[in-house]
């Protein structure tokens, strides 16, 4: 568990130094509309950004909280895409991670009628 934007960056520098393929790096993101930024600063996004674009190897994800909850009930790593958080810069940091484009979630949402 990290709980410092200290420690983080410092894991994600060490995930684009290293030969390590097994390292994941999850943002648990709450629900909350207040901070907007969910705690990521804007340095820490770039540098996630930059992990994302320059290691094919390195995992990092961005989810909502109750992915964790998902993932210990059902005993099985749970889709990251099914886990959108809702605070701005969390869902910036989701979309990145996730590869999921603004206008193709827009579009998800649109044609999903019930």
């Amino acid at each position: 568990i990290i709980s410092s934007i200290t420690v983080a960056s410092r894991n994600l520098s060490d995930m684009l130094s290293s030969a390590d393929t097994d390292t994941t790096f999850v943002f648990l993101c709450d629900d909350t509309l207040l901070d907007k930024s969910c705690g990521i600063s804007d340095s820490l996004y770039k540098q996630t950004k930059k992990v994302c674009d320059n290691s094919e190897d390195a995992k990092v994800m961005a989810v909502h909280f109750s992915w964790l909850f998902d993932c210990i009930s059902c005993a099985t790593l749970m889709l990251a895409t099914s886990y959108e958080p809702s605070a701005p810069r969390a869902k910036a940091l989701w979309r990145l991670a996730a590869g999921v484009e603004a206008d193709e979630e827009d579009q998800g949402k649109k044609s999903q009628f019930y």
